[in-house]
C-alpha cells in the first residue's frame, strides 16, 4: 500500500509540473514500456468509488443484520409462563373430563363443571383447546336433552343455567374462542362444523 501511495504522488508531482519545465531540468518522459511495466506491478487503477463501495458493503451489512435481528425480536411472541402445578391439576381435570365425555357416560354436565373450573382457576393451560372443544360438544348435547346427566327441572339454577338457548349461546361462545384463539389446534375442523350447525343466521 506504501509502494502504491508513493507511485500516486510520483505520479500527481509530476502531472503538476509543464512538460517546458522537465525539458528545463533534464527530467525524461519515460517510454511507453516502462509505463505499462509500472501499471503491470501495480494492477489496475483502483477507483474512489470502488474503494468506498468495498468499505461501506461491510457496515451496509452490518446494520441490515441489526435490524433483522430488532424486528426478529420484536416479532417473537414471549413465551407463555406456565406453572407446574396448575398444569398438572388441570390436565387431570381435562383427563377426568375426558372420561364424562366418553359414550359410556355421556355425563356433559361434569365436562362443563371440570372446564368451568379450569378456565377460572387457569385460562392458560396448554391444552385449553381442548376442554374448550369439549366444554362446546357437550353444551350442544345437553341442549338437545342428550347424555346420561338430566337436568334437575326442580332446581332453578340449574333451570336457568342448562336452559337449551343458554347452552347454545356458550357452545357458540366456547367454539368461537377455541377457533380465533387457537387456529392450529387440530379441534378447529369440528368446532367451525358445528359452529355453523347451531349458530343462527344474521
Amino acid at each position: 500500500m506504501g509502494f502504491f501511495r508513493s507511485v500516486l504522488l510520483v505520479l500527481w508531482f509530476k502531472k503538476s509540473r509543464t512538460t517546458e519545465q522537465d525539458e528545463q531540468e533534464g527530467i525524461r518522459k519515460p517510454p511507453d514500456d516502462e509505463l505499462r511495466a509500472i501499471r503491470k506491478l501495480i494492477g489496475p487503477p483502483i477507483h474512489l468509488n470502488i474503494v468506498m463501495k468495498k468499505a461501506i458493503l461491510p457496515v451496509f451489512a452490518l446494520i441490515f443484520l441489526l435490524a433483522s435481528s430488532a424486528i426478529a425480536q420484536r416479532n417473537i411472541d414471549p413465551a407463555i409462563d406456565r406453572d407446574p402445578i396448575l398444569e398438572a391439576d388441570a390436565k387431570h381435570n381435562l383427563d377426568v373430563a375426558w372420561q364424562a365425555f366418553k359414550p359410556l357416560k355421556k355425563a356433559y354436565k361434569q365436562v362443563l363443571m371440570r372446564f368451568e373450573e379450569t378456565f377460572a382457576a387457569y385460562p392458560q393451560f396448554s391444552k385449553m383447546d381442548e376442554f374448550l372443544y369439549l366444554a362446546g360438544m357437550s353444551s350442544v348435547y345437553l341442549s338437545r336433552n342428550e347424555g346420561k346427566q338430566k337436568v334437575n327441572l326442580k332446581s332453578e339454577k340449574e333451570k336457568e343455567k342448562y336452559a337449551p338457548e343458554k347452552l347454545k349461546e356458550d357452545a357458540v361462545v366456547y367454539f368461537s374462542t377455541l377457533i380465533e384463539k387457537y387456529p392450529e389446534s387440530k379441534y378447529k375442523a369440528e368446532a367451525e362444523k358445528t359452529l355453523k350447525e347451531i349458530k343462527p343466521a344474521s
